[in-house]
């Protein structure tokens, strides 16, 4: 058989041809990992929900998606969960063979702790799992609580083909977790049981401290208000809070001042307890972190002085500042020192103190603009 010199070209180009079909059947893998609402959006994460350790407690927290645009191709899947560069688990697969797409390959955390059949009747499954922690509190926070001490983490998954000549593929998502959230009574109350701080407003504001720097990201009104009345028969704080609340309101800020004209009941003089409760979105769902309790006596301020009322005023006032500026309050109440506020105004108008709150409540969570600003060398 004679190959004239245009048959030898065509020959050439043929293998050429076939050489490139060939290297675009080679296997083209993309991993994704997506986590579920339930991880993303938590502020606390259970390390035990993903059951690396297969212990048969995982909770629906990632899902993953494979797809593969050439031929099939054998790899395991490897995840590693990172916090600030340091890696804390390794988790790997078996060796399995990924067919070509489609089917399309997805599969859960739960799926892969439980045993997933792949589309090739192959199983896919953790197979070995190194869990690493950094030694102090981090160790010893994961050991009291099982939960993930506060800071950024990140979640990657990895697909690493056996053959030589195929790259591999990760995909990575971050979730931030939160430091030991609380939430801690300012006002109105004492932590004292027993004694409770007298008041003479029928509608207290209260104010609470916490480390939730931007409360409203968490979720919907992440505060859970209680206030309690206190009967004579009540001998103890739990026999209290055994009782229908007084006063039960979800809120998103931590000042909140007592409903008027809302359907509430306002106020009876008597004595009250009250509490705070933090609801946290978890990867075991919704938990409650309570507040201690604080106490306090309403007594009709018509039983009071004049100068009683007035100094009362003040204390408000001054704690209103402590809870704005904080430390730096200290030096406003010095310089206040044998004085009582007899009347305050806000643009020009006669306000009282709860009037005053409301302002400043108003403010939480807006960006304000002040065009002018002007002092005056003596007020009224």
């Amino acid at each position: 058989m004679k190959v004239n010199h245009s048959g030898k070209i065509l020959v050439f180009l043929v293998l050429v041809f076939m050489l490139f079909l060939n290297s675009i059947s080679v296997a083209q893998v993309r991993v994704e990992i997506i986590l579920t609402p339930t991880l993303h959006d938590a502020q606390v994460v259970y390390l035990s929900n993903f059951d690396f350790l297969q212990l048969r407690s995982a909770e629906f927290l990632f899902q993953v998606t494979i797809t593969n645009s050439g031929n099939a191709v054998d790899g395991k899947l490897k995840f590693l969960v990172n916090k600030d560069g340091t890696q804390l688990v390794v988790a790997t697969t078996n060796t399995f063979t990924l067919p070509p797409t489609p089917p399309l390959i997805s599969f859960s955390n739960i799926d892969l702790s439980n045993g997933y059949t792949l589309p090739n009747e192959q199983s896919l499954k953790f197979d070995e799992t190194e869990v690493a922690y950094p030694p102090g509190d981090f160790e010893k926070e994961i050991y009291q609580g099982g939960k993930l001490p506060a800071g950024k983490y990140f979640f990657t998954v990895i697909f690493e083909p056996a053959q030589a000549g195929i790259s591999e593929s990760h995909n990575t998502e971050i979730i931030d977790v939160l430091n030991s959230p609380f939430v801690l009574p300012v006002a109105p109350g004492v932590a004292d049981y027993t004694n409770p701080e007298v008041i003479y407003t029928q509608f207290p504001v209260f104010q609470f401290n916490s480390n939730i720097t931007d409360p409203l990201a968490l979720m919907e009104d992440p505060f859970l208000i209680q206030v309690y009345q206190k009967e004579e028969y009540h001998t103890t704080a739990d026999e209290v809070l055994s009782t229908t609340p007084h006063l039960e309101k979800r809120i998103g800020t931590t000042l909140y001042q007592y409903p008027q004209g809302e359907g509430e009941q306002p106020l009876e003089p008597g004595t009250y307890v009250w509490r705070v409760k933090l609801l946290l979105q978890t990867t075991k769902g919704i938990e409650e972190i309570s507040s201690p309790l604080y106490t306090f006596k309403y007594v009709d301020p018509a039983s009071a002085s004049e100068d009683v009322q007035k100094q009362i005023l003040t204390a408000d006032l001054l704690r209103l500042l402590k809870y704005l500026l904080g430390t730096r309050a200290d030096e406003i109440a010095k310089s206040l020192n044998n004085y009582n506020i007899n009347e305050m105004y806000l643009n020009g108008e006669k306000i009282d103190i709860s009037a005053l709150y409301n302002q400043i409540n108003s403010y939480q969570g807006k960006v304000l603009q002040v065009n002018d600003l002007e002092l005056l060398s003596s007020q009224k």
